[in-house]
């Protein structure tokens, strides 16, 4: 690393000396201690010399790609929204609008799924509900790149996780106006139940699948879906008997085996 002010020496130079050996003849002038760089940094493309816009474009890329991990598959939405962030990182529009930007628009989805769940409008509330989680990912991988960027650790709670569990208290409160008049204690508990085992399952050590669980736009467009198809109870009874079943036979897995 070279400092600022022996780099400004450049600018005294002839046009056409070389920046490269110019710049390392003054680091070594200015006696500035000298680090070797593993070859495997450089071929690697951690490191480099950026002479172009297309060599920064190519370092972006490789660094986006070696750092944002996107979520697979079987989480689909999950996996839309990280790589949707990686897109909006490469991009200044991205960058200046930031992952609280994005979080205080996630927010005013969710207002505005509450708001349609006061005027008994479930199945806008639910689809409301599932973009905001879908910004709110978007918001959250966002904010970790910058972070893994600044060689910061995540925090223990963000505002995302706040979000997040708002959203989820919402969504259970919209089963109540969703359900039918004699059912809606019962369609209440479903919920509530659901949510809870989906929480506790992504806390266990399950497979790669388990990132399903934690799949709430997924989750709330099923349930807005199940609004218009009239099978709101049904839908919801059958999520929770599958994650229960996912759960188990993915924690009976290892005792199956050895028997």
């Amino acid at each position: 690393m070279v400092r600022g002010d022996a780099v400004e020496r450049l600018g005294a130079l002839a046009p056409d000396v070389d920046p490269v050996s110019a710049l390392l003849r003054i680091g070594l002038q200015s006696g500035i201690a000298q680090q070797p760089v593993p070859e495997y940094t450089m071929t690697g493309r951690q490191w480099g010399l950026v002479r172009s816009q297309a060599d920064a474009d190519t370092f972006q890329k490789v660094w986006l790609s070696r750092h944002a991990r996107a979520a697979n598959f079987f989480a689909p939405t999950l996996a839309l929204a990280d790589r949707g962030a990686a897109a909006l990182m490469s991009r200044t529009a991205g960058r200046k609008l930031g992952h609280l930007g994005i979080l205080a628009i996630a927010a005013i989805f969710g207002v505005a799924a509450g708001i349609a769940g006061w005027f008994w409008v479930p199945a806008a509330g639910f689809t409301l509900c599932a973009v905001s989680f879908l910004l709110v990912r978007v918001a959250r991988s966002l904010g970790r790149i910058k972070m893994i960027g600044r060689g910061r650790q995540r925090k223990r709670f963000e505002a995302g996780d706040v979000i997040d569990f708002m959203l989820d208290l919402l969504l259970i409160g919209l089963t109540w106006v969703a359900a039918a008049s004699a059912d809606r204690i019962g369609t209440l508990l479903a919920a509530a139940s659901l949510i809870l085992i989906l929480r506790l399952g992504m806390r266990l050590p399950l497979g790669k699948w388990k990132i399903f669980l934690g799949d709430r736009p997924l989750l709330a467009a099923i349930l807005a879906a199940s609004v218009m198809n009239l099978q709101f109870l049904t839908v919801l009874q059958a999520l929770t008997l599958i994650a229960i079943l996912a759960i188990l036979l993915d924690s009976l897995k290892p005792r199956i085996t050895q028997a």
